[in-house]
């Protein structure tokens, strides 16, 4: 998939290579259509219409669509594990530590082949059995090897620690190769590594002062707990969905599972909700004003744009890590809300993005207008990746924000 990791699985000419070069194009648009759509929204016939090709002639490469979303995922990990593989930090060139020559091709690869890495951090649970078992193999594989060349240059780093920042990494390059924009490489390229970079080696922030959390009682407030309402019908019905869509996509779920899963027959969730789609706008309308709410919160409380920006990246840390279901609906989504709609969403997305490049310009002064607002549009799908995969042994609410700050920023002091 790029650079010298594939270059073994360059197509040449010649009729002995059809059959090759015809299944890497099934699987690059298996790929994109994944990452548009998701992996339920994708048939066999639409793979096979953008390659050109009957969806049965699929099955001459491929078992089905579970192998192809397979194969997908275990040909990234391969490109990534064959560029980690190569570099031996015992023995490297002098002018290029380790570390740069391990993120300087692990971009190139994801800015190759955006649409695997965008299918990997979507559709990666779905895998199951063997598929499961591998990519899983693949991927501790990958993790020795990165923490080897990350602790060269820190030998005290922790590993679970180490787990995290590849993951912020990860989450970086899904985000930022899929934007759409005026970008072009190599630009592309030198800002993204640095990016990565510099979330690799920021310095991890002194531990939080635990917090005792008070108890949570639902009914009538007393003094040992707060008061929460009790959840009505609408706000189960919505949190079944999510999680659901979560887990299978909006196309993989169906009334009748929301209404089960929310302890309902399928036809009362009409009652509260002309339709599934309702169900999503209702979880976009939701997450758009909590957002909005904290960007608004965080711009007047601020004494200067450093602060500014520590407001702004706590609080959708935050609403992530307190929302995931949410987020990572309303994150994936958004080709499945009707079309009246998305003008609006969009209108308000842009409103929050412009607070966030407001704050940033003023840091980064150096970048033009387009480097802002692609960092910017990064942050969010790469916190909302952050805020659903596992991350034991570390203090992710403190450490999250700080690997924000350093995706951002050139240097991660305070001001």
């Amino acid at each position: 998939m790029g650079g010298r990791a594939t270059a073994s699985r360059q197509p040449t000419d010649g009729p002995a290579d059809r059959k090759p070069e015809r299944k890497d194009a099934i699987a690059h648009e298996a790929a994109r259509l994944f990452a548009e759509r998701g992996f339920a929204a994708v048939g066999i016939d639409d793979i096979g219409a953008a390659v050109g090709i009957t969806g049965p002639a699929i099955y001459r490469h491929f078992a089905g669509k579970d192998a192809l979303l397979d194969a997908v995922i275990v040909t990234l990990l391969d490109d990534y594990i064959d560029v980690a593989s190569s570099i031996d930090p015992a023995h490297h060139d002098p002018r290029q530590p380790p570390l740069d020559e391990l993120i300087g091709i692990s971009t190139a690869i994801a800015l190759d082949h955006p649409h695997q890495v965008a299918t990997y951090i979507r559709e990666r649970a779905r895998l199951e059995g063997e598929s499961a078992r591998q990519a899983a193999a693949k991927e501790r594989q990958l993790r020795t090897l990165w923490q080897g060349i990350v602790r060269s240059e820190s030998p005290e780093m922790a590993p679970d620690l180490i787990v995290l920042r590849q993951q912020a990494v990860l989450g970086a390059m899904g985000a930022m190769t899929v934007q759409r924009g005026l970008l072009a490489r190599p630009r592309l390229d030198q800002l993204l590594t640095a990016a990565a970079l510099r979330m690799l080696r920021v310095a991890e922030p002194a531990p939080r002062p635990a917090r005792a959390a008070a108890p949570t009682v639902t009914g009538p407030a007393d003094r040992n707990g707060t008061w929460q309402p009790q959840v009505s019908r609408r706000e189960s019905i919505l949190n079944a969905a999510l999680t659901l869509m979560r887990i299978k996509g909006y196309h993989g779920v169906g009334i009748d599972e929301i209404g089960d899963a929310a302890g309902i027959s399928g036809p009362a969730v009409y009652r509260h909700y002309a339709s599934k789609a309702d169900i999503l706008l209702d979880a976009y309308d939701r997450v758009g004003s909590k957002v909005a709410v904290g960007v608004e919160a965080a711009l007047a409380g601020a004494r200067g744009p450093s602060e500014a920006l520590d407001n702004l990246i706590e609080s959708y840390v935050s609403i992530a890590m307190d929302n995931v279901d949410l987020i990572i609906a309303t994150g994936q989504e958004g080709a499945a809300l009707p079309s009246t709609e998305r003008p609006r969403l969009a209108r308000q997305r842009r409103a929050i993005a412009e607070g966030w490049s407001r704050v940033v310009v003023e840091l980064r002064p150096e970048l033009a207008e387009a480097e802002v607002h692609r960092h910017v549009a990064s942050v969010f799908p790469m916190v909302n990746y952050l805020a659903q995969v596992p991350g034991r042994g570390v203090d992710r609410a403190t450490m999250l924000p700080v690997l924000v700050r350093a995706f951002l920023l050139e240097e991660p002091a305070r001001g």
